[in-house]
C-alpha cells in the first residue's frame, strides 16, 4: 500500500476501495435501523425517534472518516521479521494485501472508469445542485420582503422569548412561494408565503420553522445532502435521507403541537393539504426542503394521533443499546472486506503460482548450459520497483545486485523485447545459484514469483538466442 501510495495510477483500485468500503460497511447499519425502525415507531415519539436518527447520522459521518482511517492504517501496519545479516538486523513488510500493492491490476483501465465516473456524478448531482440553489436564492432575495412590524413579527417575538431561541434570524415574505421554509446556519432566514393567513396560522407556521431552528434540523439535512451526494449510487443513503425528513418532519409537527387543542391541529392539517397542492417543484431548487405526498399523509395522521413519550431513563437505555451495536458491527464487517480482499489475492496468486510451477520445472530441465553473467547496472531495491532498459547481448545473463527476501516474498516481471520473435527467459537464482524461471512468449515476460525459503537471492534476465535484443519495463519487488 505505501509503493501503491506513491504510484497514482497504480493506486487507482486502493483508492476506489478506501472510499467503497466505508458505505459498504454503513450501509449494513442503515439496513439495520430501517428495519427496525417500524418498530421503533410503535414505542417512541416522533421526537425521540428524531433524536435517536439524528445520532445515527452523527455516527454515519463520523464512522465513514473512521473506517477510512482504519483501512488506510490497516495498509500500512508492517510486520518485523529479524534477520542474520551485516547490512540489516530485521525486515518489515506490509501485512494486507490489495490490489496496487499484489497484483499488476491497481492502474487498471477499470478501476480509472469507475473514479470518473464517481467523480462526474458527485459533481452532476452536488456542485450543480448547490450553483442552481445559489441562483435560486438570489433571486428569492430579490423578490422577498423582510418583515419589520405587524403581527408576524409581534409573534416572532413571542415565541423566542417562549422558546428560548438565542441565535439572531430573520424572516421574509416572498409571493413565489406557496410554503415556509428555512434556509441557513450561521445566519439563519425564514421565508413565508405571501398568502393570507389567520393569526393562529401564522403563529403555528412560525412556530414550526422556529423549532426547526433550535434543533439544528438544517444543519442534519445538509450533512445528509453531502453524504448522498459523496455517495449518490448507493441507494441505502438515500432511503434513509427520505426516512429521516419524514420523522423529522412529523417530529417538528409534534412539538409544534403539543400544546394546542383538537381543533387547532385540526387547522393546521388543512393548511399543510392546502401548501403541499399549490406546491411547485421547489424541492428540486432547496436540497432537502420537499414533503412527498405519501409523507403528507402521514404528517396528518400523526398530527391528529398523538402519542405519549417514552420514559427518560428506557429511552437512554435503548438508543445507547441501538447506537452501540453501529460500531461493532462496522468493526466486523470493516475487518472482513480487507481479509476477504487478502484472501480473494492469495486464491488468485495461488492459481498462478499451481500453473507456474509445472513450467518452472518442466523448463529447469531443459535448462543445462553455462552462461556469462554480467551485472544489471540499475540496483535493485529491497521492497519496491526499478525500470529496466537493457540490451541482451546474445547468449548472456543479465543478474542484479543480492536482495535478501523473506519467505512469502514476490518478485512480479513484466518485461518486453521489442520484437515478437526474441527469445528471453527471467528468474531467481538462490545463495546455491540454485535457479527457477520462466521462458518469454512472444516477446513478452510476465510472471510472479514467489519465495519459499528465505534467504539470499539474485534476479537475472537470460538471452536464449545468439543476437542482441533490447527488454524494457520494470520489476517489482514485495518484500
Amino acid at each position: 500500500m505505501l509503493w501503491a501510495m506513491t504510484n497514482d495510477i497504480g493506486a487507482a483500485s486502493d483508492f476506489l476501495f478506501i472510499l467503497f468500503v466505508p458505505i459498504i460497511v454503513t450501509n449494513i447499519v442503515i439496513v439495520l435501523i430501517v428495519f427496525i425502525k417500524d418498530y421503533l415507531e410503535k414505542i417512541l415519539s416522533m421526537c425521540q425517534l428524531n433524536k435517536l436518527l439524528k445520532g445515527f447520522m452523527l455516527y454515519i459521518s463520523s464512522s465513514l472518516l473512521v473506517i477510512t482511517g482504519y483501512i488506510v492504517g490497516r495498509f500500512l501496519i508492517t510486520e518485523k521479521l529479524n534477520v542474520i545479516s551485516n547490512d540489516v538486523s530485521e525486515l518489515s513488510f506490509v501485512r494486507d494485501k490489495t490490489i496496487a500493492n499484489a497484483t499488476s491490476f491497481g492502474g487498471n483501465l477499470i478501476f480509472l472508469i469507475l473514479l470518473a465516473v464517481w467523480f462526474i456524478g458527485i459533481f452532476a448531482l452536488g456542485i450543480n445542485q448547490l450553483i442552481k440553489e445559489r441562483a435560486f436564492l438570489k433571486k428569492l432575495d430579490r423578490l422577498s420582503e423582510l418583515i419589520t412590524d405587524g403581527t408576524s413579527i409581534e409573534t416572532k417575538d413571542r415565541l423566542i422569548e417562549e422558546m428560548g431561541i438565542k441565535k439572531d434570524f430573520r424572516v421574509f415574505i416572498n409571493s413565489i412561494i406557496p410554503s415556509p421554509f428555512i434556509i441557513g446556519f450561521v445566519k439563519p432566514k425564514i421565508f413565508l408565503s405571501e398568502n393570507s393567513l389567520s393569526d393562529l396560522e401564522t403563529e403555528i407556521i412560525l412556530r414550526h420553522e422556529m423549532t426547526h431552528l433550535k434543533a439544528k434540523d438544517y444543519f442534519y439535512r445538509r450533512l445528509m445532502f453531502m453524504l448522498c451526494v459523496m455517495y449518490w449510487f448507493n441507494p441505502a443513503v438515500h432511503i434513509f435521507l427520505n426516512k429521516f425528513i419524514e420523522i423529522n418532519e412529523m417530529a417538528c409537527d409534534e412539538a409544534t403541537l403539543k400544546n394546542y387543542s383538537d381543533r387547532e391541529k385540526l387547522i393546521y392539517a388543512k393548511l399543510l393539504h392546502d401548501m403541499a397542492c399549490s406546491k411547485p417543484d421547489i424541492e428540486n431548487i432547496i436540497c432537502l426542503t420537499g414533503k412527498t405526498t405519501i409523507s403528507l399523509q402521514r404528517r396528518i395522521i400523526n398530527i391528529m394521533n398523538s402519542k405519549k413519550m417514552m420514559k427518560r431513563i428506557p429511552y437512554i437505555a435503548l438508543s445507547t443499546l441501538i447506537l452501540g451495536i453501529c460500531p461493532v458491527i462496522s468493526y466486523a464487517a470493516t475487518n472482513s472486506s480487507i481479509d476477504m480482499q487478502t484472501y480473494v489475492i492469495d486464491m488468485l496468486d495461488k492459481d498462478i503460482e499451481e500453473t507456474a510451477d509445472t513450467e518452472l520445472i518442466e523448463q529447469q530441465e531443459m535448462d543445462n548450459t553455462d552462461i556469462t553473467a554480467v551485472m544489471l547496472e540499475e540496483a535493485v531495491p529491497m521492497s519496491g520497483s526499478v525500470d529496466i532498459d537493457i540490451n541482451v547481448d546474445g547468449k548472456i545473463r543479465v543478474i542484479t545486485n543480492t536482495v535478501y527476501m523473506r519467505k512469502g516474498s514476490k518478485v512480479t516481471f513484466t518485461l518486453y523485447a521489442d520484437n515478437s520473435d526474441n527469445k528471453f527467459r527471467i528468474g531467481l537464482l538462490d545463495s546455491k545459484n540454485k535457479k527457477v524461471f520462466v521462458n518469454s512468449k512472444s516477446g513478452e515476460a510476465r510472471h510472479t514469483f514467489t519465495v519459499n525459503t528465505s534467504g539470499e537471492y539474485r534476479l537475472f534476465i537470460e538471452g536464449l538466442e545468439n543476437k542482441n535484443i533490447h527488454i524494457t519495463e520494470s520489476i517489482y519487488i514485495k518484500n
